[in-house]
């Protein structure tokens, strides 16, 4: 990686903090938190009443395990890191030489604003999905064919790719799935490398871009 460049990455709620404080380990700069949130999901909680043998004598407990559930509760968001690898110098002298390590403040959302660090699937208020509206894909976006459990919107990658680098630059992902950074990359000309260790989804990755092209 490039002095300057970027590492953006989905996590996951609970375990941000790990993926967070392992960049700063691995020598990164936290430069900030992305939020993308929706409001469409399936609730995690589940109840433990099936562990529970002996009804009569276990009958208020099973009465309470009605509702106290196992303590997960619906996720309606997913936090992207956004670190950055120590520049050579300042930011200035970086950019001038290695063309990465600013904000591309051209990228704009909606009503022709810059992005915000937090983005809605889902309109909240008027005055909200103006700034920082990003659909979840859908069956269109993603192929009929696409059972990946987690694809991200193009649009969602394109604007972070955008965001982050200049045309020709390359993109690396190391957890490809079904190929959404990819197709973001081929469509904002940049240059990609992707890696996906499950040959399943690599296969879907590979139609998908194909179908692009």
């Amino acid at each position: 990686m490039k002095p300057g460049g970027w590492l953006l990455a989905f996590s996951h709620p609970r375990l941000y903090h790990r993926f967070a404080c392992a960049a700063e380990d691995a020598g990164f700069y936290l430069r900030d938190t992305f939020i993308w949130l929706y409001t469409q999901n399936q609730p995690k909680a589940f109840s433990l009443q099936h562990f529970l043998k002996d009804e009569e004598k276990d009958k208020e407990l099973i009465e309470l395990l009605k509702v106290y559930k196992v303590p997960k509760v619906k996720s309606c968001f997913e936090p992207i890191i956004v670190a950055q690898k120590p520049p050579k110098g300042s930011l200035l002298e970086n950019f001038k030489q290695y063309k990465v390590g600013l904000f591309n403040t051209s990228v704009k959302l909606g009503d022709n604003k810059f992005i915000a660090n937090v983005m809605s699937t889902v309109s909240m208020e008027p005055n909200i999905d103006k700034y920082f509206l990003v659909e979840k894909p859908k069956k269109q976006e993603k192929g009929i064919y696409n059972d990946h459990p987690s694809v991200k919107p193009v649009e969602l990658c394109k604007i972070l790719i955008e965001l982050t680098t200049l045309p020709d630059a390359i993109v690396f992902d190391p957890f490809m799935g079904s190929g959404t950074t990819i197709l973001a990359s081929i469509i904002t000309n940049r240059r990609y490398i992707g890696v996906e260790i499950n040959e399943y989804y690599y296969s879907i990755a590979l139609k998908r871009i194909s179908l692009l092209s």
